[in-house]
């Protein structure tokens, strides 16, 4: 998903719960669970498996490299850290900012266009997955 996930509305005074909440209520069981970032610009992390990060450095680790995160990029739009979520971590994610926020409030933009001119795409959860349409 070469996609960042983006607001509409005002998140100075953004309350986490109730993301966090519905995010770790859907997740899988296995599977760790969302947290608030704990970052200046705020945002979400996930703790990575130990082994994970252990099997890559010696010495000191960067406490950057023990968490996948999202980052607020000016109030926003949600961009990766050093580490992002993976594909089904951000789908989940999405779905819960859309129950929270509503669907008209939560979507996707490419990447490549974050900076000029975004290319806003709707999308809707549905039972079977999200539907993606374009919108100029």
């Amino acid at each position: 998903m070469n996609y960042s996930i983006a607001v509409k509305v005002d998140i100075s005074d953004f309350d986490y719960n109730p993301v966090l909440n519905y995010y770790n209520q859907k997740r899988e069981h296995d599977s760790p669970g969302l947290e608030e970032l704990d970052r200046m610009e705020g945002g979400f992390k996930i703790k990575l498996p130990t082994n994970y990060y252990n099997d890559y450095h010696d010495g000191p680790i960067d406490p950057d490299c023990k968490i996948a995160q999202l980052r607020w990029n000016r109030r926003r739009q949600l961009i990766p850290g050093y580490i992002g979520f993976n594909n089904k971590e951000k789908s989940l994610l999405f779905e819960s900012l859309c129950h929270v926020l509503g669907e008209d409030n939560v979507y996707y933009v490419s990447k490549e266009e974050t900076t000029s001119n975004p290319h806003v795409y709707h999308v809707s959860v549905t039972p079977n997955g999200h539907v993606v349409k374009g919108m100029h």
